[in-house]
C-alpha cells in the first residue's frame, strides 16, 4: 500500500485540524479490502480511520495451457530462441479482473525487449518521473504482439 494523494489545510499560516491520504493498495488473490485495512492498522495503529473508495478483487492467473498461451510462447521463441515465457504475477492494476469475471482468459502480455546489458532497469521506468521504454524494444514487442494476435486469430 502506498499513499499517493495527500490533503491537509487551506492556508499557509494555519495548522490544519485534519489531514487525509488516499492509499493505493493492491490485493492478492483471496485477499479483501478488510484484510488490507487490518494489515495497515497493525502498522499505523488504531488512531487512523480507513474508508474503502474502490475495491476490485485480484485476478487469479489463468493456467498456461491454452491456444493463446501457445501462440505467445511460439512467437517469443521465433523472436528470440533464448527467451522463456513464464507465468508471473504483477503488482499492478489491470482490467483483467473485470473481464475474467465474465469468463475471459486473460494474460498480461506486453512484450518489450530490454537489453540486459543496458543501464535501464524496467522496474524503475514505469510510473516514474521519466517513464519510458527503449524505442527499439517497443518495436520488437510490437512485432511479437502482432504475430501473437495474427496467429491466434488464424487458429480460431
Amino acid at each position: 500500500a502506498c499513499p499517493t494523494v495527500l490533503r491537509a489545510g487551506l492556508a499557509t499560516n494555519v495548522i490544519p485540524d485534519s489531514a487525509e491520504a488516499e492509499v493505493d493498495g493492491r490485493l492478492l488473490p483471496g485477499q479483501s479490502a478488510e484484510d488490507l485495512i487490518r494489515e495497515l492498522k497493525e502498522v499505523v495503529g488504531e488512531a487512523l480511520t480507513f474508508e474503502v473508495i474502490n475495491e476490485a478483487p485480484a485476478t487469479v492467473n489463468h493456467p498456461p495451457d491454452s491456444p493463446l498461451w501457445d501462440c505467445i510462447t511460439q512467437a517469443i521463441s521465433r523472436a528470440d530462441s533464448s527467451l522463456t515465457v513464464v507465468p508471473y504475477m504483477i503488482p499492478g492494476f489491470t482490467d483483467a479482473k473485470y473481464f475474467s469475471r465474465l469468463g475471459a482468459r486473460c494474460y498480461g502480455f506486453a512484450p518489450v525487449y530490454m537489453d540486459p546489458f543496458s543501464d535501464l532497469k524496467f522496474s524503475e521506468l514505469f510510473h516514474g518521473i521519466d517513464e519510458r521504454i527503449p524505442e527499439d524494444g517497443f518495436h520488437w514487442g510490437l512485432g511479437v504482439l502482432w504475430e501473437v494476435v495474427e496467429s491466434f486469430c488464424k487458429a480460431r
